[in-house]
């Protein structure tokens, strides 16, 4: 017995004792302050923003019944951007590493984040993962970035819902966000599994009956939906010294149920499919860099797909007791040139453009949907940003299916950027 447990010591102390793991912080306050004007048929959306309902402003002073009334509104704000952030990369081993990234996000209007459309301001987790390298491989499993999300084409700090640092998510890029997934990574290929998307905001499957019916949802005959597969991506990345390309598909389907009769014993089901497309191309020409993206959709708010006030047109329905598709393209052209180590000057545009049916009216509703913006981030220190930038949103007309139209209005603004990052 003495003699085992001397082997055992001697074992013990032998072999390599595990690393405790090491943590780079990081962090990143940012602050935008600026004009903003909203048009007049942008303020008579419901839901319309009012200047004074943005961030840092006092929403008391509002007049009464602009939220929803036909009136412009302009006006100074300030605001913190939801792009703040806190975090840690942390490194266990050559094999194990992972990342944490809390982000900060003061919105008094209505902001999504992952769930339904309600007011939010605190501390949420964009990111929180662990990663296993293996070989040519690797494995991701938590939260992060889909192989779907487009990242890296636009700076543009300029936002449509007031939240700051938009970089073209609700336009002109493929956006899914940072979702529950397995991904795995093996050269230069991305696969990942994911949650179905479930947000009732971002275009959960409606049922139309002649103009609009609900289904009951409670009781025998409570209609339901059934996700009977995860979400699926794919991507690819391609690099080269000059040009970097990322193709893109997503894939999504459930099924709508219905149930009718007594105790519901008559039950219909459809299957409402939503899948993406796209490609990026990072373009690199010595001090200048040209980025590209063009993606199209199908049902692309059923999907998940961000979206500023085309979701309602990009969605899957069930009418009169049928599965109809809605449709979508987008793109984005980004040119950039830096002048000096100290100031770089970057435009864009981007285009988003929907066809299908809204949550109010059987036939097909089409929109366009633009933004242009211009900015000179001038690099004061390193990590020391102030970025100036003049844009506009024009979120075009609702075009219906009996000839008429519905302007939706435009949001011009100017911001300067004030960003430390540590």
């Amino acid at each position: 017995m003495k003699k085992l447990l001397v082997v055992l010591l001697v074992l013990g102390l032998a072999a390599p004792a595990m690393a405790a793991p090491q943590w780079f912080w990081y962090g990143s306050g940012r602050l935008n302050v600026g004009y903003i004007s909203n048009s007049q048929e942008l303020r008579a959306q419901t839901g319309g923003q009012a200047i004074n309902s943005i961030p840092g402003n006092d929403p008391s002073i509002q007049p009464t019944g602009t939220q929803s009334g036909g009136h412009d509104d302009a006006g100074w704000v300030d605001m913190p951007t939801q792009a703040q952030r806190v975090g840690a990369k942390v490194v266990t081993s050559d094999a194990i590493s992972g990342q944490v990234e809390i982000r900060y996000i003061d919105a008094d209007t209505n902001w999504r984040l992952g769930s339904d459309v309600y007011p939010y301001r605190g501390l949420y987790f964009r990111q929180i993962y662990g990663n296993w390298k293996f070989g040519e491989g690797s494995l991701r499993v938590g939260q992060d970035y889909t192989p779907a999300t487009f990242l890296l084409y636009s700076n543009s700090i300029g936002d449509s819902a007031f939240d700051g640092d938009e970089v073209g998510v609700t336009g002109g890029i493929p956006y899914i966000s940072s979702q529950p997934q397995v991904k795995l990574t093996m050269y230069g290929f991305q696969f990942a599994i994911m949650e179905a998307n479930k947000s009732n905001s971002m275009g959960t499957v409606k049922y139309l009956t002649g103009i609009q019916a609900l289904p009951t949802t409670t009781g025998a005959n409570a209609g339901d939906i059934d996700y009977n597969l995860p979400r699926i991506e794919l991507a690819y990345q391609w690099n080269s010294p000059m040009i970097s390309l990322r193709p893109i598909l997503g894939y999504q389907a459930y099924d709508a149920v219905t149930r009718t009769g007594t105790n519901g014993a008559t039950e219909t089901s459809k299957t409402i499919t939503s899948y993406l497309y796209g490609l990026g191309a990072n373009i690199r020409l010595g001090a200048g860099y040209i980025n590209i993206t063009a993606a199209g959709n199908q049902n692309g708010a059923n999907y998940g797909l961000w979206q500023t006030n085309t979701y309602q047109t990009n969605r899957g329905c069930i009418i009169n007791g049928e599965a109809k598709d809605s449709t979508g393209i987008q793109g984005m052209l980004v040119a950039g040139f830096k002048i000096n180590p100290m100031l770089t000057a970057e435009a864009g545009y981007a285009i988003n453009k929907t066809e299908g049916y809204s949550i109010a009216t059987t036939g097909k509703t089409e929109n366009t949907w633009q933004q242009y913006y211009a900015q000179l981030p001038i690099t004061a220190a390193p990590g020391v940003i102030f970025t100036p930038e003049f844009g506009v949103f024009d979120f075009g007309e609702n075009k219906y299916a009996d000839g008429s139209k519905t302007k939706l209005g435009t949001s011009t603004y100017f911001l300067v950027q004030a960003r430390i990052d540590f």
